[in-house]
């Protein structure tokens, strides 16, 4: 009688233990599939948190004579591990004339203070892209009529809606933008685009003239860096640029600061990971929870089936010994 004809007949002659022992081992089987299964979702939650919660660092050159020159910039670029996403920013104080080199009205209402000089000034912010600016994305800020500025804009500003009607302003008007200063220097500058704010501002009545959002303008790099650092050039003072992996940003910020032609010492770098490293301790809890669970029911689940089989041999000792004595 073949091994396998005998192994079928004693299963259906021992129906209990066959079905005692198959029920064990799906059980085990469950168990260990479940696992598994937590552990690998735990994996794909890592890589899916990694990729939502991108992990990135700035770099405060305000203090710098020259800000951020784009050859640092592509320098910062070529390091592996960026995603290539990145913001460059700077910002200052400036006068706003018309055409005609005739000084333009800006808003009071509201300020706390208008401070002798800033009579007709206000605030640029120049950004590689202005629809990522945060007063866009977090402040309300809403382009109503124009296009944006972006990294390839030259020579263009928006302006608020109040600030286009109060001095009879429109979508490709020329305007200037002169330092504050006693030797001021002007350029001539397109109006790109027009905006509104749809939440109200909170510091009314705190903030000086120059930073009521009427009285702000967008601008390019460009334009910014002639009014800041006196050359054409798309110096920036800050820079934001973001990592694949937040896990890399401790090597990434070190190559940074080992590359040549900026004084590193003078800078500031902030690395913003905090929602990530949150999320990355919670999901190494779990990581641990479920490596120590499998670990246990690996355990478990060898002792039973030790013990279970255990029971089974010593139940047959008399049939072996019968046919021990036989032979």
């Amino acid at each position: 009688m073949s091994l396998w004809k005998r192994a079928c007949l004693y299963s259906i002659r021992k129906k209990g233990k066959a079905i005692t022992l198959l029920a064990f081992l799906l059980v085990m089987a469950t168990m260990m599939l479940t696992c598994l299964s937590i552990q690998s979702a735990t994996e794909t939650a890592n890589a899916n948190i990694k990729k939502a919660l991108l992990g990135y660092f700035t770099i405060n050159a305000k203090h710098l004579e020259n800000g951020i020159p784009e050859d640092t910039v592509s320098s910062i670029l070529a390091i592996d591990g960026l995603s290539g996403r990145y913001t460059l920013r700077s910002y200052s104080h400036v006068n706003y004339y018309d055409a005609g080199g005739k000084l333009l009205e800006i808003s009071t209402e509201g300020a706390a203070q208008v401070p002798e000089g800033y009579e007709n000034a206000g605030k640029i912010v120049a950004n590689s892209n202005s629809q990522e600016d945060s007063y866009f994305t977090d402040g309300g800020f809403v382009l109503t009529s124009g296009s944006a500025v972006t990294a390839g804009s030259r020579n263009e500003v928006l302006i608020h809606e109040k600030f286009a009607q109060r001095n009879g302003l429109a979508v490709g008007d020329t305007m200037l933008l002169g330092t504050v200063s006693e030797n001021a220097h002007t350029i001539p500058v397109t109006v790109a685009g027009i905006f509104t704010n749809t939440k109200e501002q909170d510091s009314i009545g705190i903030a000086p003239s120059y930073d009521l959002y009427d009285n702000i303008v967008f601008t390019d790099l460009s334009t910014a860096s002639f009014l800041l650092y006196g050359d054409g050039a798309a110096s920036s003072q800050y820079g934001d640029f973001f990592v694949n992996d937040p896990d890399d940003l401790d090597r990434i910020m070190t190559e940074v600061q080992e590359l040549p032609g900026m004084d590193w010492e003078s800078c500031t770098i902030t690395r913003y990971d905090n929602d990530y490293q949150n999320a990355k301790e919670s999901l190494e809890g779990l990581r641990d929870i479920v490596f120590i669970a499998i670990a246990v029911v690996s355990v478990i689940c060898f002792l039973v089936l030790a013990l279970f089989l255990t029971l089974r041999l010593r139940g047959r000792v008399h049939e072996t010994g019968v046919y021990l004595a036989m032979a």
